[in-house]
């Protein structure tokens, strides 16, 4: 019998060198792990920063629209049924043909309701507004209500509207520090259409700040006047003037009040007449000042604190600004600081 050969262990490598081995092994990989994550990193940075076109042609920095336009709102047949709830198609009866026909052309506009209990107002010439017997208003619903008391505004051409009944929606305002260049709002006057603000129109030459409001060009073709002007959220606006400009509504916000009232639109008694300027070359210093201000080139009425020159710098302790110095001068109440400088010197007057 031949004897078997003895059974050897199978050869190992020495605990050492698979140490050794092993730890190339786990170097490799990390190595490709910090590869491809570095590789991932400078792909998101370069996403983040580099500009990109969606299929709308706006340019976006990463999250971040770079473009002087933001995306436009979407139509929301929701909302503009909202805000037909809140408006009443206002009439002139005598352009009625036999009892229950009215032409196309006795549509004095749309008015924006106010109040439950039925005011409304509406932009039009004074020339063609009819007494208060031939106007009716027709909701939502078809209901028609009759006009009870009118009231004019000539310094803002709207006209309050007080119609019979009861239960209507009145429409919120927008906020009013909110409103800038380059809203985007609803347009609506029997259609509805998207529109955008433009800039602010500032006025020509010296003017009374008390009986000014402001008004912003329409980037798109401005609509016929009377249109109404709604935010994004269905909030009043204002109105589009026969001047192509929508004219901000918180003059009727604030003096609505006075007008349901005492039936009469109200009439300020101030007159500061000037002009904004951008700032002011301190006296003292010879420095120039780089700060909006109003210069008081007449001051009448009940305000014999102001004089000729004065540079109104701040009102209420609130520094003024083109869109919001008229706002903040009406919507204050007595008595009030303001802030101006004169001969140089900064000082505070309180108007009463």
């Amino acid at each position: 019998m031949t004897p078997k050969a003895p059974h050897l262990p199978a050869k190992h490598s020495s605990a050492s060198t698979e140490r050794q081995v092993r730890g190339v092994r786990n170097i490799i990989l990390i190595s490709l792990l910090s590869v491809l994550a570095g590789a991932t990193a400078a792909l998101v940075t370069l996403a983040w920063f580099l500009p990109t076109v969606d299929t709308t042609g706006y340019v976006y920095f990463g999250q971040r629209p770079i473009s002087d336009v933001d995306a436009p709102p979407t139509y929301n047949p929701a909302l503009e049924r909202e805000v037909s709830e809140r408006q009443l198609t206002v009439f002139d009866t005598r352009k009625q043909i036999f009892e229950s026909t009215i032409t196309d052309d006795a549509k004095l506009g749309k008015a924006v309701v106010l109040t439950s209990d039925g005011w409304a107002v509406l932009y039009m010439d004074a020339a063609a507004v009819p007494s208060a017997q031939f106007i009716k208003g027709v909701d939502h619903n078809g209901l028609i209500h009759d006009a009870e008391t009118l009231v004019y505004d000539q310094n803002r051409d709207v006209l309050y509207i007080k119609f019979e009944g009861t239960d209507f929606l009145s429409q919120a305002f927008a906020d009013w520090s909110r409103v800038t260049a380059d809203d985007y709002v609803w347009l609506t006057n029997g259609s509805w259409q998207l529109g955008r603000i433009d800039n602010l129109q500032e006025p020509e030459g010296k003017f009374n700040i008390w009986q000014y409001t402001q008004a912003y060009t329409l980037y798109n073709d401005a609509p016929k006047p009377g249109t109404i002007a709604y935010n994004e959220s269905g909030r009043f606006v204002g109105f589009v003037t026969a001047e192509g400009v929508v004219s901000l509504g918180w003059p009727i916000q604030l003096s609505f009040p006075l007008i349901a009232q005492e039936g009469k639109a109200p009439v300020t008694q101030k007159n500061w007449t000037g002009v904004f300027v951008q700032g002011f070359i301190q006296s003292e210093t010879g420095i120039w000042i780089n700060k909006p201000t109003f210069l008081v080139t007449k001051a009448s009425g009940t305000d014999t604190l102001l004089e000729a020159g004065d540079l109104i710098v701040a009102l209420a302790g609130k520094s003024i600004s083109k869109e919001l110095m008229a706002y903040t001068l009406s919507s204050t109440a007595s008595p009030f600081a303001v802030t101006i400088i004169r001969d140089g010197k900064e000082m505070q007057i309180t108007i009463e």
